[in-house]
């Protein structure tokens, strides 16, 4: 059980293989909910799609990588190119994601 839950959200994250069905039982942003289930080792499922698609680029993260693009609007969104775009939360991406292995270094 996660500490500090209060209401119900049910959520599954993973693949159909290894998939982990997670209730999260409390009033929290988005943000918070991904903080918490990373730190319980939970990785959202286009992450994982990614690794297992691409392998894992160990000690690098998704913002390093040039394929990681920001959309300006009255926040920042990121979006891998390799994962695509469909305008909505589905293909956020994070910055401090492990990193694929379609990692390709910025250029400065």
């Amino acid at each position: 059980m996660i500490p500090g839950i209060m209401t119900t959200t049910d959520t599954t994250f993973g693949d159909s293989g290894g998939r982990r069905n997670v209730t999260l039982r409390f009033p929290a942003t988005e943000k918070e909910k991904q903080e918490i289930l990373q730190a319980y080792g939970v990785k959202p499922k286009r992450i994982d799609q990614m690794h297992k698609l691409h392998g894992v680029r160990e000690g690098s993260v998704c913002g390093d990588c040039r394929y990681l693009v920001g959309k300006h609007y009255d926040k920042t969104y990121f979006k891998c190119r390799f994962f695509g775009n469909s305008n909505g939360p589905g293909t956020d991406w994070r910055r401090k994601w492990e990193a694929c292995g379609k990692f390709n270094e910025r250029r400065s």
